[in-house]
């Protein structure tokens, strides 16, 4: 004896199926929407640091017009130097993560790459302090107290 008004089982497995899609769909978008946010909200999370020109826009909306004017003209002066460091210093954290990915780890080499991206990175800052002090130089008493205020109030974040 069967009944007309149940559903077969094939019928059953076939919704089973789509809303188990649907809530991954579902997961994945909501994965998807959190990391767009994410990017929008703290767009200075970079993988090795964040890049000259970021760190420059920061700084530059902080600062009168004219102030953000003198700094931009002198990183644009020095902007190929920049980005060849940044460069450098991003291909030898490229090596580093790819010493991280061996299914052993090199540990010398490990050392040897970590110091390298280590000496990259700082080549980076002193290009970066160079082109701040030169700015500094030239900045009106507010562009500079902005600036001394937005350190103060970052160290006081980081606990400093």
């Amino acid at each position: 004896m069967t009944t007309v008004d149940s559903p077969a089982p094939a019928a059953i497995g076939t919704r089973r199926r789509r809303r188990w899609l649907l809530w991954g769909s579902l997961a994945v978008n909501v994965l998807l929407l959190s990391f767009i946010c994410a990017r929008a909200m703290f767009p200075a999370l970079q993988p090795f640091g964040s890049p000259p020109g970021r760190v420059i826009e920061a700084m530059s909306r902080k600062l009168p017009k004219a102030d953000a004017a003198i700094l931009q003209q002198i990183v644009r002066e020095r902007q190929t130097n920049l980005r060849e460091s940044q460069s450098a210093f991003e291909q030898e954290m490229e090596r580093v993560m790819t010493l991280l990915e061996a299914p052993q780890v090199d540990m010398p080499a490990l050392r040897e790459a970590v110091t390298a991206a280590h000496r990259r990175r700082m080549l980076t800052d002193d290009q970066m302090l160079d082109v701040l002090v030169d700015a500094l130089g030239q900045m009106s008493l507010e562009g500079r107290q902005r600036l001394a205020a937005q350190y103060r109030r970052h160290a006081w974040r980081r606990g400093e």
